[in-house]
């Protein structure tokens, strides 16, 4: 099943990001950690011309985080 939301214009002098989230991470021993963050973000021309249809986005990431020998090696999945 799929949804057609139709063509989205962006298209101006200038177009906005702005994004803002939270996260946490938690070590339960010093060799590893789990993260989880979450973030939205809206993407628009703040009305500066027309047509002014703005993309919001919410992201979800989850990983976590192995150390081997002092050497932190990340691993992030959606």
């Amino acid at each position: 099943m799929a949804a057609d939301i139709g063509a989205l214009s962006l298209v101006s002098i200038f177009e906005f990001y702005q994004q803002g989230g939270l996260g946490v991470e938690w070590q339960p021993s010093q060799w590893f950690a789990l993260a989880s963050q979450v973030r939205f973000s809206h993407i628009s021309n703040a009305s500066i011309s027309n047509p002014n249809q703005g993309v919001n986005s919410l992201f979800v990431f989850m990983g976590g985080t192995w150390k081997f020998w002092g050497i932190s090696r990340r691993n992030v999945e959606v």
